[in-house]
Formats: C-alpha cells, structure tokens, sequence
C-alpha cells in the first residue's frame, strides 16, 4: 500500500512539469561520427507524447516537427486547444486572463 501511495504521489508532484519530446534529425558530419542519418519518424514521436499523456504528465510536446498539433497546448483536462504554436512560436493564446481553459474553466498551471 505504501508503495502505491509513494509512486502516486510522485506522478503528482511532476504532472505539470513540461515534456518535449524532439525529432532528432542528421547534423553535419553525422555520419562520420556514425550516427544515424535520418529523422525520427513521427510515429514513434507521437508514441512517446501518447506514452507521456497516460502516465500523467500533463503538457507533453513534440519539437522539431513544424506544425504538428501536437507542439501546441491542450487543456489536460478536455482536450480545448489553448496555446497554438509553429516552432518556437506561439501564435495564439486562448487561456482566459485569469489562465484557465475557456472551454471547462479549469486552471492551467502556466506563468
């Protein structure tokens, strides 16, 4: 019982913590250094941002992948876009001026 009440509030205390999950992609000279020599396939992003989602964490992004919908900000708790990002952008912010979702009024843990 102790152990499930230790990891639950582990899960608790990083729940809001940003994840950014970035799309590796070739440099110069990669692969004289033997690395690989393409970009992570979005698949395997969009994976990982689901994987973070389900284990609690609350603002999972992708990088590197312009345009995606899955670099802007959701509402942890149903889903309203909140923030629209290209890059390293944001283009739109639709929190409320007090920052809660305009969709579910709740608080979104940002500053």
């Amino acid at each position: 019982m102790f152990e499930k009440h230790s990891v639950a509030n582990q899960k608790r205390r990083w729940e809001n913590t940003p994840w950014h999950a970035k799309q590796y992609y070739p440099a110069y000279k990669s692969l004289e250094v033997g690395l690989y020599n393409g970009r992570t396939p979005i698949e395997i992003l969009v994976l990982v941002w689901e994987i973070g989602r389900e284990e609690g964490l609350n603002y999972v992004y992708l990088g590197n992948v312009m345009g995606h919908h899955y670099e802007n900000t959701y509402c942890p708790h149903c889903d309203e876009l909140l923030i629209t990002r290209y890059g390293f952008d944001v283009v739109g912010c639709h929190l409320t001026s007090e920052k809660k979702c305009p969709a579910c009024g709740a608080a979104i843990a940002m500053k």
